[in-house]
């Protein structure tokens, strides 16, 4: 079970199954694909803030990758400050982020999920400084939303994305790592790894 559900961590996998376990197994696979540096610590007076799905949506951009089967080689993930559901979209290149960001809006609305998530007047996109452009600032007054920012090489006060990424990597490598397959089957791991949190989300709100 801990290896089809993308190597989540045994203690959710009980608790979705409601079973027990009186001492918890270890896998090499996860020692190997997740060991990280110290987290990042939660400067950002945003974070956990939101009153409402949709109230605060954290943006970041992750990459270069080495190029996946469609020639993808970064990622933009947007994540919910309530629930910490995650959205993300593959990059052949990082040009104009303004059609992914009306993607994001158009799909996160007629995503069927609880709780739901919807972006409206008053919503707040929280990002580093590179992703604030003239594109972005005119669709953000479109939609009547404002975008926030983080000064220039400060990730960690950007944490909720830098931490999204690293969960999610960790179980990209470790799907990888245990299939034995090549790097560029990433963005699949990438896709099913983000489902499997989903559906613990969907679960923990029910």
């Amino acid at each position: 079970l801990h290896v089809a559900m993308a190597h989540l961590n045994f203690n959710s996998v009980l608790k979705q199954f409601n079973v027990t376990c009186k001492q918890l197994p270890t896998c090499d696979t996860c020692l190997q694909a997740k060991t990280t540096r110290q987290p990042l610590p939660y400067y950002n007076s945003l974070v956990g803030t939101a009153k409402h799905p949709g109230d605060i949506t954290h943006v970041d951009i992750a990459g270069p990758f080495k190029p996946g089967m469609g020639g993808e080689l970064h990622v933009i993930s947007f994540i919910d400050d309530l629930t910490r559901k995650g959205m993300s979209f593959f990059l052949k290149v990082k040009g104009n982020l303004r059609p992914v960001f009306d993607r994001f809006v158009q799909q996160v609305a007629v995503y069927r999920t609880v709780p739901k998530v919807a972006i409206k007047p008053g919503s707040i996109f929280h990002s580093d400084n590179a992703l604030i452009t003239k594109q972005l600032e005119e669709f953000c007054a479109t939609l009547q939303v404002s975008q926030t920012s983080t000064p220039p090489y400060t990730p960690q006060l950007n944490p909720v994305p830098e931490n999204y990424f690293n969960v999610i990597l960790g179980k990209v490598r470790a799907m990888l790592f245990h299939a034995q397959l090549p790097a560029e089957f990433w963005v699949l791991a990438w896709k099913f790894a983000e489902y499997i949190i989903i559906i613990i989300i969907f679960i923990s709100f029910k």
